[in-house]
């Protein structure tokens, strides 16, 4: 009886974290809709938003993102993932400033929800994983990246390393218990490369599993075949 009293009072809890994290989500979005629905593009998305749009005229959809992404031309200007961010922004929504921004704050909302995601499966509890994401969404010092939509790459490096860093724990979860491992495996691998597309600060990701199998090995043995496994 104790243990249901327990669980019902823990659910009440986390009912009222939800709340208040939806009540404070929906202050930070109001606050920002007029700043980003007014804002308009500067100097760099001037010259950016023509020639994405030329490329996307003169090739298909697949040809575009293949120019985007191999072609050494465009990437003397920006990284293949900032040309393919701005490329499909462009095709899907528009060449409007405040589209590029909406999308930057859907990343950076789905970054603060991994981020949950990955404190839980390190093993720290339920409140720690909540006030840690609801940190990261609301810190001010991430302003910068979501409204200046050339700043796009950060939130993207930082979005990929907690995801793989999620789909990396959740493998290893399965193979200690050697249930369903081989198809997170190969996705986990799978968004890595896409991954390697990024900045060159997206190699604090493989730093980062390379520490975390150093560090939460049980001992020798465990830690040389995930190192096996890896890399």
């Amino acid at each position: 009886m104790m243990d249901i009293d327990n669980y019902s009072e823990i659910r009440k809890v986390r009912i009222y974290y939800i709340c208040a994290s939806v009540f404070l989500a929906a202050i930070f979005l109001t606050l920002l809709y007029r700043p980003i629905a007014t804002i308009f593009h500067e100097t760099d998305l001037w010259w950016m938003i023509p020639t994405q749009s030329y490329i996307a005229d003169t090739n298909s959809f697949s040809g575009a993102l293949k120019t985007l992404v191999l072609n050494p031309y465009p990437t003397n200007f920006v990284a293949p993932e900032m040309n393919s961010y701005i490329f499909l922004i462009l095709s899907f929504f528009g060449s409007q400033a405040k589209y590029f921004i909406f999308v930057s704050m859907l990343i950076h909302f789905c970054s603060s929800i991994l981020l949950y995601l990955v404190v839980r499966k390190i093993g720290l509890d339920f409140r720690i994983a909540f006030f840690a994401a609801l940190t990261y969404l609301t810190m001010f010092i991430h302003f910068h990246y979501y409204i200046w939509p050339m700043a796009a790459q950060h939130l993207i490096v930082v979005f990929f390393v907690f995801l793989v860093l999620y789909l990396y724990l959740e493998t290893t979860r399965r193979l200690d218990t050697d249930v369903g491992w081989r198809q997170y495996f190969r996705l986990t691998l799978f968004v890595n490369i896409l991954a390697s597309f990024c900045q060159i600060a997206v190699l604090i990701l493989p730093a980062s599993i390379l520490t975390l199998i150093l560090t939460c090995s049980k001992n020798g043995e465990e830690r040389i075949k995930k190192y096996d496994i890896w890399l």
